[in-house]
């Protein structure tokens, strides 16, 4: 079995990290030799793909509609000459070329939907829907996305998953020296990964933080994004810069996971945030937001404690209650992001799902 993950690049996200970690996991299975395509090379992941010996190739595009036909045109060549038995794509742009490619070869096609149908523009969802025809499976990387596109019997939710065991490894052996002297100093540390975008709402999380009004506890904002520096001016301005830090980006979250005693997030829309599962391998308890994709990872009262969107004081008193019971809330964590969330689980039930359609 030959499947062929197409992907936009190498950008640090969910879905590209997915992509890495799926294709390692599906070479230790018995008759699957996966190959990874990518419309080019930018992005922070490209070394983390080629120290992994992941066969790879690049059609050398940019990723905008102006590329669409050619990009058609060079995953078509490339997919005559690697020839797999089944194509899988991530992310719109790799999902529209992909389709046109595989009606042109008469290839089966799968597509993965990493977020829910409102997080995609108006463009992008009509040209899903167009298009969805071209896919003979669909997988929805929570019930929440599944949901969000309607009821298609070609859907399945296969979760977002990671190295479990490996995670919690390299968390424990991290270098603490990598991050900032205040952050490793503080009694407390609440940690958020993720992008400075507006469905990220990390403004609440420093709102919370403003009315927690303690010296000894640090919030740490681990991410880049176009909204880092009204996030910072907000910091700023709220004389927080000595209790919050936004880093920006960072080679490596493992020492910040590591430093941490809660993990933090106040998204308004989530697909099946890794950052969460991440959290949980390092026995972190969890404080979120009760969204679509959030519930099918943390259980309320069990692996964490979840708020309603936008209520900074309700944040804000979470997060001392999971401070609280952070040792029983993370033991609980670690035992489902093993038994749920594992790459080894994902990926038999990807070659499972590859066998089936070709």
């Amino acid at each position: 079995m030959r499947p062929c993950l197409v992907l936009n690049d190498f950008n640090g996200g969910g879905a590209e990290r997915l992509v890495k970690d799926l294709a390692i996991e599906l070479e230790t299975l018995d008759d699957v030799s996966p190959v990874v395509v990518v419309s080019n090379e930018r992005g922070e992941l490209r070394s983390e793909f080629e120290e992994s010996g992941i066969e790879y190739s690049t059609l050398g595009i940019d990723v905008s509609i102006r590329s669409v036909p050619n990009g058609v045109r060079k995953l078509t060549d490339h997919l005559r000459a690697l020839n797999p038995d089944v194509i899988h794509s991530h992310l719109a742009f790799s999902d529209l070329i992909s389709r046109v490619a595989c009606m042109r070869l008469s290839l089966p096609h799968v597509s993965t939907y990493h977020n829910v149908a409102e997080k995609r523009s108006r463009l992008k969802r009509g040209v899903e829907r167009s298009t969805r025809r071209l896919s003979d499976r669909i997988v929805c990387v929570s019930d929440g996305v599944r949901q969000s596109y309607g009821d298609d019997p070609r859907m399945c939710v296969i979760y977002n998953a990671i190295d479990v065991e490996g995670f919690n490894r390299r968390v424990a052996e991290a270098d603490l020296t990598e991050i900032p002297d205040r952050i490793r100093s503080a009694e407390t540390v609440y940690l958020n990964v993720g992008r400075c975008v507006e469905v990220k709402r990390q403004w609440d999380l420093v709102e919370a933080m403003k009315r927690r009004e303690s010296s000894t506890e640090q919030l740490v904002i681990v991410g880049d994004g176009p909204l880092r520096p009204e996030l910072e001016a907000l910091v700023s301005e709220e004389g927080l810069s000595d209790r919050v830090t936004v880093t920006g980006f960072v080679d490596s979250v493992v020492p910040y996971f590591a430093a941490a005693d809660v993990f933090v997030s106040s998204s308004s829309k989530e697909g099946l945030p890794t950052t969460h599962i991440e959290a949980m391998a390092a026995e972190l308890p969890i404080v979120s937001t009760d969204i679509p994709g959030v519930r099918e990872i943390v259980e309320d009262g069990t692996t964490g404690y979840l708020c309603p969107v936008g209520e900074a004081g309700k944040l804000a008193a979470t997060m001392e209650r999971a401070k609280a019971d952070g040792q029983s809330l993370g033991s609980r964590g670690f035992e489902t992001a093993s038994s749920t969330f594992s790459i080894e689980k994902i990926a038999t039930d990807h070659a499972k799902l590859y066998r089936e359609t070709a």
